[in-house]
């Protein structure tokens, strides 16, 4: 049978049924009652806690029905998004049960616990799909308190040899708060041949200068500080000649160990005879005073004498 279809008719019965066989293909196609995804709202303003602009690194989210729909991190101080095209929102996703539905804003940050903003300019920010409107926030949050500065003390800054002393250190934080640390830093001698710190305690070993340092950190704080401690030789120091200080071999005050050895020998009384016009003998003469006279002013060879004799007994 002859085709008597004009070719245009054709054509259009071809696409009438093409389009039915799309339709009839699941997923190729949009229904009518789809719902497309709204489009968020944008919301962008200034923003203070506890009267003063929020600091950059606050970050602000928003809430719909409890549940957080869109943030962003403050980057100037006391604002936050812009209303520029190109520049960064507050974007809050709802959806079309969320027409009309109130808006709640949070803040959080680094130094204080999340906290709902108590006030907004406009009062009430209900949320409409594609808004773009200036928000202001306030808030009152309750911040840490953060480290400022520690400082170190020694009950005595002048010791002699083998004397102790305590250290202490206080910490003093942003709103004016101190702190006994001491337990919790960390004490150390810059001169440990000069004295030593255990738990607190600083003990003088040798006579010279020692720099005690106390360091101290709390969260991502670290604040040190130092005092200075005078060691004090108890005894004479070493007689010309002689490395060794004299020593007190049994405590009663009096150096019969003349050449620092450990030992009391007749190598002493020599060591003393020899240096007995010294700096170091004559300024010491209640170390020397082997004649056991009253006040002592000067060394004399009755002293010498008087080690002798003490050497003969010992």
């Amino acid at each position: 049978m002859a085709d008597h279809w004009p070719g245009h008719v054709r054509r259009v019965g071809f696409c009438v049924l093409l389009v039915v066989a799309l339709v009839s293909v699941g997923g190729l196609v949009v229904h009518a009652d789809d719902d497309p995804q709204p489009v968020p709202a944008a919301y962008y303003g200034e923003v203070e806690l506890n009267d003063e602009p929020a600091e950059p690194g606050v970050v602000i989210e928003a809430e719909l029905d409890g549940d957080v729909v869109g943030s962003i991190e403050v980057t100037e101080a006391g604002e936050y998004g812009s209303p520029a095209i190109a520049e960064p929102k507050l974007q809050v996703n709802g959806t079309s049960d969320d027409e009309g539905e109130p808006v709640t804003f949070f803040v959080d940050g680094p130094d204080f616990d999340r906290t709902d903003v108590q006030s907004t300019d406009p009062d009430e920010v209900l949320w409409e799909s594609g808004d773009l409107m200036q928000v202001n926030l306030s808030a009152n949050v309750e911040f840490e308190e953060q480290l400022e500065a520690v400082e170190l003390t020694l009950d005595d800054d002048k010791l002699e040899e083998g004397e102790t002393t305590t250290a202490t250190i206080i910490a003093t934080f942003d709103d004016g708060s101190e702190a006994d640390v001491t337990e919790a830093a960390t004490i150390e001698s810059l001169d440990p041949d000069v004295a030593t710190v255990s738990n607190g305690e600083v003990t003088a070993e040798d006579p010279g200068n020692a720099t005690i340092e106390a360091e101290y950190t709390e969260d991502d704080s670290t604040e040190s500080d130092t005092a200075e401690l005078t060691v004090e030789r108890v005894g004479p120091p070493p007689l010309p000649g002689i490395e060794q200080p004299p020593q007190d071999l049994n405590g009663d005050g009096l150096y019969e160990d003349i050449d620092g050895d450990g030992e009391f020998n007749i190598f002493d009384v020599q060591a003393l005879f020899n240096g007995l016009y010294s700096d170091v003998v004559q300024d010491h003469p209640q170390f020397f005073n082997f004649n056991e006279d009253e006040d002592p002013e000067e060394v004399t060879i009755f002293d010498v004498q008087g080690l002798f004799n003490r050497l003969a007994a010992w």
